[in-house]
Formats: C-alpha cells, sequence, structure tokens
C-alpha cells in the first residue's frame, strides 16, 4: 500500500489499484490534508500498516495527472 495525495486529500493506493481516502477510513483520526500525515507520521503509519480498510472509496486508475505532491513542504522522515 502507497501513500498518495489524489486531488488534494490524503489516499492510500492499493496494489490492485483500489483508492482509500485516509480521513474516511480513519473515521478522523486522521485528516484529509496530505502534509498534516507527516506531522503524525509515526501515528499515521502505525495505523496505515494494521487498518482493516474497509471503507474503499473507489476502485481505478488514478491517472498520473491526478496524482499531486505527497505535500507541498516535504521533510525528511525519521528512518528514511
Amino acid at each position: 500500500m502507497r501513500m498518495a495525495n489524489l486531488d488534494g486529500r490524503a489516499v492510500l493506493i492499493g496494489s490492485d489499484g483500489t483508492v482509500t481516502d485516509v480521513a474516511s477510513a480513519s473515521d478522523g483520526r486522521f485528516g484529509p490534508d496530505p502534509a498534516q500525515l507527516f506531522a503524525e507520521w509515526d501515528g499515521f503509519a502505525a495505523w496505515a500498516r494494521t487498518a482493516a480498510i474497509d471503507k474503499v472509496v473507489r476502485a481505478c486508475s488514478t491517472g498520473a495527472r491526478r496524482l499531486r505532491r505527497r505535500s507541498s513542504h516535504p521533510r525528511t522522515l525519521p528512518g528514511s
């Protein structure tokens, strides 16, 4: 699973192309802003590894033109 910015919202993209909105799947624990996830990276990464993603937003081909940078304020993450 990979994190991405799709149309300005944080999403997880599964290996099968399934797109899951982070804010919806986490019941609001994490917001829609991809940049905010980096401020909560440890908690987000732990949630993403173990979350039962059952709130699939849509299964689609995301298309490169709809994907954006994950953050407009990149920073180095621990262990990266």
